[in-house]
């Protein structure tokens, strides 16, 4: 992925718990709500002792809602980056970590669900050109 998406209130709430955002470059402070960045960080694994997004966290996955046909509420489940060569499979524990993070997250704030759901994985844009497969 060519960016970082951040959440909406993601970075507000690292602020508040006094983590660095140095490392981050923003690129759009109202993407879908939430905020598009670049990471500048010299150490990634650390981000340079900063805030580690939840979408590095969640890498190659992301999140989706899918939506139940009886007009439930839907369930979140995560897509895996094709550019990431690791198959799905291979990683397990991680993806169901992931997903119970999403969808933690999702139930405690709507607003994160709503944003979930504004994001489209089946089309990329020109700023981020890695297609996502459902996993």
């Amino acid at each position: 992925m060519a960016h970082i998406v951040l959440y909406p209130g993601e970075i507000e709430d690292a602020q508040a718990r006094g983590q660095s955002l140095a490392h981050l470059e923003i690129l759009d402070s109202n993407h879908y709500g939430g905020a598009r960045a670049k990471c500048r960080a010299a150490d990634t694994a650390t981000c340079d002792h900063g805030y580690k997004p939840l979408d590095c966290v969640s890498y190659p996955f992301f999140p989706e809602i899918l939506e139940a046909a009886d007009g439930k509420a839907g369930r979140v489940t995560v897509a895996k980056g094709l550019g990431c060569p690791i198959q799905g499979r291979e990683i397990p524990f991680h993806a169901r970590f992931v997903r119970d993070l999403w969808r933690r997250l999702a139930q405690r704030r709507p607003a994160v669900a709503a944003w979930i759901r504004s994001l489209s994985l089946s089309s990329t844009d020109a700023f981020d050109p890695e297609p996502y497969d459902p996993f």
